[in-house]
């Protein structure tokens, strides 16, 4: 098969293959019935399509007679220091006046986003590949000061090298500011919009919640921030992993501290939108599991990268949660629904690493995972290419901005 779209001539000794077809599943087909991707330029992994491997003047004087018959009226010149003080010939001072705010100086104030996830649910690895996904999308991220500058540094870089960062800790709450241009449908079609937004982080350590008391620095961030990344480890079991207990606690408390304040949403819930992020979406093991969904989509644009497009995004998380996670995964589920808007909550599945391309750099099923071992490590195959890790921050900030132009 010969993939039009690459401008490179194929590799004969790498023959494309694309991703095999799985068979229908019911329970997830599109309730809409809008073919996969129509919109978004690729085909469906499952169905009949075949999968290619390889966006005033006049009037009357005071006097009565018309005001074209008089004469000027010279005006009083103020001499010695009023002429150049007006208001020392009074003692009165005025302040400056202050004119009606534009929409930007209404909007002084930037998006403010708070990032939570499990301690295995690749968040060090999320955030180094961050600024690199930003530079993608034509955004710039900006460490607000010199440990935000450091921390951001020092995760990029082991990332750039094919290394897995540590788990490091912001032991203080460390924020990046983001800036850059979106296009949006506008009265007369669309329009391009400077945007900013602050990403906070506090990852204390330990556990944030120790004997049944919630870390006071975290349930600020979360408080004080309008929109919520939570990061979802797919591949680490919940019967083991006490975060997602402590999800539950967390939000409770959050909840109740914005009772207090009178700041939740006249119908009950949080005001926050929530971006749910089901990680590791590059794992061998879960992908070729997840292929079987028929949930994974495939885009026909070079290099061809599988993705869940928003559609799907949905059923996806409730496949992991169902199939994968586990029955405790229902706690995650109940506390979504209890405590946000529906419509302020979107799913994603991403990957800070993304996949490894073949020698055409072109996605090949056959060899796609890009975690390798190097003497007893796990590294990097390839150059990253982050899926799905700045689209969460986007959601989060137009959502936020519609908002608070209501």
């Amino acid at each position: 098969m010969t993939n039009s779209t690459d401008p490179r001539p194929p590799d004969p000794t790498m023959p494309d293959i694309a991703i095999p077809a799985p068979p229908r599943v019911d329970p997830l087909d599109d309730p809409v019935g809008t073919p996969p991707l129509a919109a978004h330029g690729g085909t469906p992994l499952v169905g009949s399509v075949p999968l290619p491997l390889p966006p005033p003047a006049g009037g009357v004087a005071a006097s009565g007679a018309p005001a074209s018959r008089l004469g000027p009226i010279a005006v009083p010149q103020a001499t010695g220091p009023a002429a150049a003080d007006p208001a020392a010939a009074t003692g009165h001072y005025e302040p400056e006046p202050v004119a009606i705010p534009t929409g930007a100086q209404q909007e002084a104030h930037p998006v403010q986003i708070g990032l939570w996830g499990s301690p295995r649910s690749g968040k060090s690895t999320f955030l180094a590949a961050l600024p690199l996904a930003a530079q993608a999308h034509g955004f710039r991220v900006h460490p607000t000061d010199e440990n935000a500058s450091t921390y951001m540094q020092d995760l990029v870089n082991k990332l750039v090298e094919r290394n897995f960062p540590p788990p490091n800790r912001a032991a203080i709450p460390i924020s990046w500011r983001f800036t850059g241009e979106v296009q949006r449908a506008g009265l007369l079609g669309r329009v391009r919009e400077q945007v900013e937004f602050l990403l906070q982080l506090y990852d204390a350590p330990g556990d944030f919640v120790r004997q049944g008391v919630l870390d006071p620095t975290f349930m600020r961030v979360l408080a004080s921030s309008r929109g919520l990344i939570y990061l979802l480890d797919p591949l680490y079991s919940i019967d083991e992993d006490p975060s997602f207990r402590d999800f539950f606690h967390a939000l409770d408390a959050v909840y109740r501290e914005l009772d207090r304040d009178g700041q939740l949403r006249p119908d009950g819930h949080l005001p926050h939108f929530l971006a749910v992020c089901v990680t590791k979406f590059d794992d061998e093991s879960l992908f070729r599991r997840s292929v079987l969904t028929g949930l994974i989509e495939q885009d026909r644009k070079y290099p061809n990268m599988p993705r869940v497009v928003p559609r799907n995004a949905k059923a996806y998380f409730d496949w992991v949660c169902d199939n994968v996670l586990g029955p405790k995964a229902q706690l995650v589920r109940n506390a979504i629904n209890a405590y946000f808007v529906p419509e302020r909550v979107r799913y994603f599945a991403s990957s800070a690493i993304g996949f490894k391309l073949n020698g055409n750099s072109i996605f090949d099923f056959r060899d796609f995972g890009n975690v390798e071992e190097v003497n007893g490590e796990a590294r990097v195959r390839q150059a990253v290419r982050p899926v799905d890790i700045m689209e969460p921050l986007l959601f989060l900030e137009q959502g936020i901005r519609r908002d608070r132009r209501r």
